[in-house]
């Protein structure tokens, strides 16, 4: 079974896979629970588990910085753990996954790609900077 993992939306952690020539949804709403506890319980709901797993996709580039970094941790871990492919998608589209899936090698891993730029927070200044700012090194 190949696995589409999407945590692009901030309401909801999406898994697809192919059941019997179907494409199954797995829509998981308001969940604060982490990602891999609510992959392994909907796996759980549909009698599935980890190890069926042939190949995983991810969703890259839409959503936020660290979901995306999350998910592509997780698609990346379980693919060296399982052994299986690994490919990235910009889209939801479980028939492209599945394709890439089909022509990918284990152990070729995928990076996150963002939608823009990391929002930390407002300014920082390091301790480092102020310290050479005081030396003169600035």
């Amino acid at each position: 079974m190949f696995l589409l993992i999407d945590n692009s939306n901030d309401a909801e952690i999406n898994f697809y896979w192919r059941e019997k020539n179907k494409i199954i949804a797995i829509k998981n709403k308001n969940s604060k629970r982490p990602l891999l506890a609510v992959l392994e319980s909907s796996l759980k709901k549909r009698k599935k588990k980890i190890s069926d797993l042939l190949g995983v996709a991810v969703v890259v580039g839409l959503g936020r910085f660290t979901a995306t970094r999350i998910a592509t941790t997780v698609a990346n871990t379980l693919g060296f753990a399982l052994r299986i492919p690994v490919a990235a998608v910009s889209s939801a589209d479980f028939a492209r996954a599945e394709k890439l899936l089909r022509g990918k090698r284990a152990g070729v891993y995928v990076s996150a790609k963002y939608s823009g730029e990391a929002r930390i927070g407002g300014k920082q200044s390091s301790v480092s900077s102020r310290g050479a700012k005081r030396r003169g090194d600035l």
